[in-house]
């Protein structure tokens, strides 16, 4: 391959037709292009890599070098796609991990503090139960905010802002006098904590080729399960120790504090800068420095020019309404709201249960601790383990089975194993149910996470996510509340009964979602946003026809 044959670049090539477009996939007649709605068929699907040899690999990369010399136009997709996953991916997965592993242990810490908070300041229930809801509340305008603004801004400034919230308000709430200041720096740790989510998830998804995007998310998310576990570990060394609550608070607080000298280094995703231009300079230079630290010959640049897509307007919440994305909104509000319950009660409710003798004393209750016993960290760890598995279970249901599909599985198998919870049957049993319904709803929302930024173009996709995500926060309020009032002051049965019809909801609505995104490239705008392009996996078949 040389540069040789690379045609002139002209204001023509500019204006390419959609249908003279096609040429970037590998055909002439525009089959490639298809509706998200209609699933690709499975010979035309992108591989995942871990069923795409280096022959299959090598192959694609050559049709999207001759589909380029034919067209003299490639996309950014046609770029990611021809770099592949390599250093530049690695190194800002394990920064975006890090990111992720800070946003679960700010979650999770409050589950291990709140009774030796309780007993320091003699606080009600009503009072221990509103500290870890003012953080999930705070992170609902986090979670909009950050998502417009990143639409609008960039990726980058908004992440690097929402980091600094958790990092600034996480250290000072270790020095808060009294609950009322304690309570208003994790307000803003949760609207932190709303913008960041947003933002990480959609910029793997951005600066993943198609091949390797759920596998590079889900990869991403093993960081989740660690701060989990990173917390809890902590919790129980800290808090019985001199130093208390306040140390716990700080060791929750490192990880935010490590990003901030990280985060500077960070790059807009390509997906964003195409559309963010005039011309597709930064863009074009973003290509050429992931190909350099990857190691690749970035050949498609001898051969063509990068096609510019500028969106002049972003996404707003008018655009949720238009008849193409209102019911995958709505669907995705609602599994994302009941979803979340279910986790956050999973994630509150496993010491309380042991404590209560809900298997061995018909689900009476007993005085909160307050200390935080080996009991307990064996617990939650045994089932904070649980979310380890969600990971291998995304990364090869969601390539081979397809991201609806997963899902709807997922939701069934949940509302089995929460309809086991309602029957206790001994405590080891019910030790196994709630590890394994840990792993479903961390894996079910992982897939959640995977599957919505997908179904959105560039344009609108950091806000169609912060608008569907806020709602999961409202909904991780619901399952503390559930734990709490429910839970411990009424009835355990009771909590599950009403977790048990969540999870229904969560199958029903699953079922009328419709479109499949596995394999199929990300949209960019509004002109192409209801066309979706697809390499055949056949690459070098296609390529062969093509030349012919």
């Amino acid at each position: 391959m040389s540069g040789e044959d690379r045609p002139p670049s002209d204001e023509a090539n500019n204006d390419i037709a959609p249908e003279e477009r096609t040429n970037l996939t590998g055909t002439a007649d525009g089959a490639n292009y298809q509706s998200i709605d209609t699933p690709p068929e499975e010979d035309e699907r992108f591989r995942p890599f871990f069923l795409a040899d280096e022959e299959t690999m090598r192959s694609r990369r050559e049709l999207l070098y001759e589909t380029t010399k034919k067209s003299g136009k490639y996309t950014v997709d046609d770029g990611m796609e021809y770099i592949g996953l390599g250093k530049y991916h690695y190194i800002w997965l394990a920064v975006f991990g890090v990111s992720s592993m800070s946003q679960s242990v700010e979650l999770t810490l409050t589950s291990v503090i709140l009774n030796s908070i309780g007993c320091e300041w003699h606080l009600t229930v009503f009072e221990k139960v509103l500290i870890p809801c003012v953080v999930l509340l705070a992170a609902v305008p986090g979670d909009f905010v950050g998502g417009y603004l990143a639409d609008k801004y960039g990726r980058k400034p908004i992440l690097l802002i929402g980091q600094i919230l958790i990092a600034v308000f996480g250290v000072l709430s270790a020095f808060m006098p009294d609950y009322i200041s304690f309570v208003i720096v994790r307000c803003l740790v949760g609207f932190g904590f709303g913008i960041t989510v947003v933002i990480v998830i959609v910029q793997v998804v951005e600066i993943c080729p198609t091949t390797y995007r759920a596998s590079a998310v889900a990869l991403m998310f093993i960081s989740w399960s660690v701060g989990v576990c990173y917390t809890v570990i902590g919790a129980y060394f800290l808090l019985n120790s001199s130093y208390g609550w306040r140390a716990v608070v700080l060791w929750a607080a490192f990880p935010c504090v490590v990003l901030l000298f990280v985060l500077p280094f960070m790059d807009n995703s390509p997906k964003y800068l195409v559309i963010s231009e005039v011309d597709n300079t930064a863009a074009r230079d973003l290509l050429h420095k992931i190909a350099q630290t990857n190691g690749v010959d970035f050949e498609l640049d001898e051969v063509g020019d990068l096609l510019v897509e500028m969106e002049q307007e972003r996404g707003t919440l008018r655009d949720l309404g238009n008849e193409e994305f209102r019911t995958r909104t709505i669907c995705f509000v609602i599994c994302l709201f009941f979803a979340n319950t279910l986790y956050i009660s999973n994630v509150y409710d496993t010491a309380y249960l042991f404590d209560s003798g809900y298997c061995s004393a018909g689900g009476t209750t007993s005085s909160s601790s307050c200390t935080f016993t080996l009991k307990d960290l064996l617990l939650d760890l045994v089932v904070s383990i649980g979310e380890f598995l969600a990971v291998p279970i995304v990364a090869v249901s969601s390539e081979l089975q397809g991201r609806l599909a997963s899902i709807r599985t997922l939701a069934i198998l949940l509302s089995i194993v929460i309809f086991a919870c309602i029957w206790c049957f001994g405590e080891i049993l019910l030790l196994c149910e709630l590890f394994v319904t840990r792993a479903l709803t961390d894996a079910s929302f992982l897939l959640f996470f995977i599957y919505v930024p997908e179904s959105y173009p560039t344009y609108m996709r950091s806000v169609a996510f912060g608008v569907t995500n806020l709602f999961a926060n409202i909904g991780g309020v619901v399952g503390i509340l559930l734990v709490y009032l429910v839970g411990l002051a009424i009835s355990w049965k009771l909590m599950f009964t009403i977790l048990f019809v969540f999870s229904l909801v969560i199958v029903i609505t699953s079922w009328i979602l419709k479109h499949e995104t596995v394999g199929v490239r990300l949209q960019d705008n509004r002109e192409n946003h209801d066309h979706f392009v697809n390499i055949p996996a056949n690459a070098e078949v296609e390529r062969d026809i093509n030349m012919q």
